[in-house]
């Protein structure tokens, strides 16, 4: 058989004909004329795989005619500890045929079993850090890895502040970008302050005015549930500041049409919807069962995420939207979610607004409550990282 065929694809045989031809000339030149194949060592090795004490990634491609997944599972039986990632749309050369996913899962792994940058590496000398931002009415907490990377803006939901998003700072910082966040007005370690700017403000001009102050120009910008609705509106009102946005399990509740809002009202009945214990709206019954600690943290966090006292007036938005129209008010590259087990924003309902924006990319997470980026952190941060990986 043709080692094209064996070592590559189908899906990219067809749609890059350049890339193929530049793949054999390589293969052709790496082989040495005369020199034997060495000997299967496969009888040999696998009684040997228990004894593999290093970590051990194992990253076949699905069409892998070489090495299918099947046998890697196999092979993973035998290798303590090992992980087993499986690259879509691939075969046995997915490092050629899709470079981006294939670093991306590598660089994630090295990430997992590397000790963090000593003080003197070079993203270490690049200004980095957190504190209080000053702006017009408010004092904003934010945290900024810096770095020289493209910076991507986390919002945090409204069960949360900048200290949710522990599964995401390592890999986003491994991935090469900038990562970005701030409490909100009423959350976390922002204070409000009245006497320099009216209250309480909308949180996409907080935003506009944060990237000031940090003199950063443009941005991919992730929500995730409430701030989902706060990243739709700064894309919305500031275009030419986003380079992409992923709106994250969010109930688009900037929608104004009156059967839009009879809907939503029936799957969040009020006043008994928000009635209930906020994990119980906002965290997978899966993962509560499977992962007490993990729930236990996501409680802890959610009940710190507020200051004490009486809560001060919700942040306003700049825009409403409608159905007829939210497709034309849409200007950037744009990422919708829902997860299907979030009470909150069936599937469903994310697509009846995705089919208003042509150009919408939808995906749905499996056996994930509301907060996925919480649940499931990998498959959170692959879907944000492949999203913006091409914007």
């Amino acid at each position: 058989m043709p080692v094209r065929f064996r070592e590559i694809n189908f899906s990219y045989l067809a749609t890059n004909l350049d890339g193929v031809k530049k793949w054999l000339d390589i293969n052709s030149r790496s082989q040495q004329p005369g020199s034997p194949a060495q000997p299967p060592l496969i009888q040999k090795t696998l009684p040997m795989l228990e004894t593999i004490k290093a970590p051990t990634l194992l990253l076949p491609g699905d069409n892998d005619l070489t090495a299918p997944p099947y046998l890697m599972r196999i092979l993973a039986t035998h290798i303590p500890g090992s992980e087993l990632r499986v690259i879509a749309e691939a075969g046995h050369s997915a490092n050629w045929e899709q470079p981006e996913v294939f670093n991306r899962l590598v660089l994630e792994f090295f990430t997992k079993h590397s000790p963090p940058p000593s003080p003197g590496s070079a993203r270490a000398n690049i200004s980095a850090g957190e504190g209080l931002a000053t702006i017009r009415g408010a004092k904003l907490w934010y945290v900024d890895t810096g770095g020289s990377g493209v910076p991507v803006v986390f919002l945090h939901p409204a069960t949360g502040s900048v200290r949710i998003w522990e599964n995401q700072i390592p890999a986003f910082t491994a991935a090469g970008y900038r990562f970005i966040a701030f409490d909100r007005r009423d959350f976390g370690r922002t204070i409000t302050d009245p006497t320099t700017g009216p209250q309480p403000g909308t949180a996409a001009d907080d935003l506009n005015a944060l990237l000031d102050y940090l003199s950063v120009d443009r941005v991919h910008v992730v929500g995730s549930a409430a701030g989902g609705g706060v990243a739709l509106d700064f894309a919305i009102s500031f275009p030419q500041r986003v380079r992409s946005v992923s709106v994250v399990n969010h109930a688009f509740g900037a929608i104004q049409d009156p059967e839009f809002l009879a809907l939503t009202a029936r799957l969040r009945p009020q006043p008994q919807f928000n009635q209930m214990p906020p994990e119980f709206r906002e965290v997978g019954l899966s993962y509560q069962v499977s992962n007490p600690e993990g729930t236990k943290r996501w409680i802890e966090l959610e009940r710190i995420s507020r200051p004490d006292g009486p809560r001060a007036p919700a942040q306003t938005r700049k825009n409403d939207l409608f159905l007829a129209t939210i497709g034309e008010r849409i200007r950037v590259p744009i990422l919708l979610t829902a997860a299907d087990a979030d009470p909150a924003l069936p599937p469903a309902l994310m697509r009846m607004i995705a089919a208003r924006i042509p150009a919408a990319e939808t995906v749905v997470f499996e056996d994930s409550g509301h907060s996925t980026y919480w649940e499931q952190p990998e498959v959170f941060n692959r879907t944000i990282l492949d999203f913006i990986g091409k914007h």
